[in-house]
């Protein structure tokens, strides 16, 4: 028999259920577990505690701790569709839509096994909340703030939503911005982003505005580039970032400059030569720039083979109003 924990006004996860419902339960060896929750954001994992912003998206996953239930979801409902409703059901997460202020019982069936009989079945209190406040801020990969270059294909600023109690909420695709003039920048409500505003970067060079719906006064500009504006790049951290240990795999950060300084986020034509293929290499991961990191196109990770000075020629064709920028960065391998 499925038994729900009481709402206790916040959301949290509730290891209160235990199913028994084979035979072998009898001498108390049956199949009986409880499941853990969390959000799954690009950011990284939240707390299930936290509220959904009213009109946003959240993604519920089951958390593999030690001690709990893990499988594939079979089937989740809501008991209050008008505060969250169960919007998609895979087999690895549940997609919640919160419709209106208020909490609602998520239940969640999950199979843990080949045999139909192997499931799990607990519950989950999610609460939403309306935005009071929406806050967005500039994020540079150095502490200088700078300018963004036109035509990235996307550009992340942190973002903080909040509600009348001041409590942060989380939640994707629902933005209360405007962004103005959208050939300079627009919102890219698609990306799925929670902690960060997800923005994609117009051709057109210029200053775009980003002005809250809820208070005018939480204002944001940002200045978009060409590649052309490109005139210098350095190696972020100066010569404390230029060592790396021998038989290692190291990260450095090579980023381009407009008129003095450092461009904040943006992926521009780049190409990098190892002049010294005997000492280093560059390496070609996949894993480069994880979700959390800010401007992931400036990230170098570089392998060193032996002692001695690894030299990397950079290269931007675009940069100088097109005429190209070569720059050579010197790496200590020790």
């Amino acid at each position: 028999m499925l038994r729900f924990a009481r709402p206790s006004g916040v959301a949290r996860s509730l290891a209160t259920l235990a199913l028994c419902a084979l035979p072998a339960c009898d001498d108390g060896d049956g199949e009986a577990g409880s499941l853990a929750f969390a959000y799954s954001t690009h950011e990284g994992p939240v707390d299930v505690a936290t509220p959904i912003a009213v009109g946003s998206r959240a993604t519920l996953v089951l958390d593999p701790r030690p001690g709990f239930a893990f499988g594939s979801i079979v089937e989740a409902r809501s008991d209050t569709p008008t505060a969250v409703d169960v919007a998609m059901v895979d087999p690895r997460f549940v997609e919640l839509l919160a419709n209106g202020r208020g909490a609602a019982r998520i239940d969640v069936r999950v199979s843990t096994g080949d045999d139909p009989d192997d499931e799990v079945f607990d519950t989950v209190i999610v609460e939403s909340d309306d935005v009071a406040r929406a806050v967005v801020s500039n994020a540079c990969a150095t502490e200088d703030e700078g300018s963004y270059l036109a035509g990235s294909s996307r550009i992340s600023l942190p973002l903080e939503l909040t509600a009348a109690d001041g409590v942060a909420l989380t939640g994707w695709g629902s933005y209360p911005f405007v962004v103005e003039p959208e050939n300079t920048l627009r919102l890219d409500t698609e990306a799925g982003a929670t902690s960060s505003l997800p923005l994609r970067a117009g051709q057109s060079p210029g200053v775009a505005t980003i002005t809250s719906l809820l208070d005018d006064a939480d204002t944001l500009e940002v200045e978009l580039v060409p590649e052309g504006a490109i005139d210098d790049a350095i190696l972020v951290g100066g010569t404390g970032a230029s060592m790396l240990p021998a038989r290692t795999v190291g990260t450095v950060r090579i980023v381009p400059v407009v008129e003095g300084r450092p461009l904040c986020q943006g992926r521009p034509d780049r190409a990098i030569e190892v002049a010294t293929p005997g000492v280093c290499r560059v390496v070609d991961d996949a894993e480069v720039g994880a979700r959390s990191e800010v401007d992931p196109a400036s990230i170098v990770r570089v392998e060193g083979f032996d002692r001695g000075t690894c030299r990397l020629i950079v290269t931007y064709s675009n940069a100088n109003g097109g005429e190209g920028l070569e720059r050579m960065f010197e790496i200590a391998i020790f």
